[in-house]
């Protein structure tokens, strides 16, 4: 659960308003991307911008993959500095 994973639990209304498709996704997609998104750059990030939760783990790594060829850089501290950006990567 996504409370285990340190996430605050009391702003899970939050959670759901920012990203209501997470109902129709199987409960081990949601935790495994909140986990590879807590890992990479911790759980604040995630709670600050919850349509990650919107995305399969595999379509979040490739994001950052996709980002950090663009930039020709390893683009993960840019995109700890804005959720947006990371958004974008994953978007296209």
């Amino acid at each position: 659960s996504l409370e285990t994973l340190g996430m605050n639990i009391s702003k899970e209304s939050e959670y759901l308003e920012a990203c209501p498709q997470i109902f129709r996704f199987l409960p081990s997609m949601v935790t495994e991307t909140a986990q590879f998104l807590i890992s990479e750059f911790g759980v604040e990030y995630l709670e600050s911008k919850p349509q990650l939760l919107g995305f399969k783990q595999s379509d979040v790594s490739y994001g950052l993959e996709f980002m950090s060829t663009m930039m020709m850089t390893d683009a993960k501290s840019l995109c700890a500095k804005s959720t947006n950006l990371l958004l974008q990567a994953i978007q296209g």
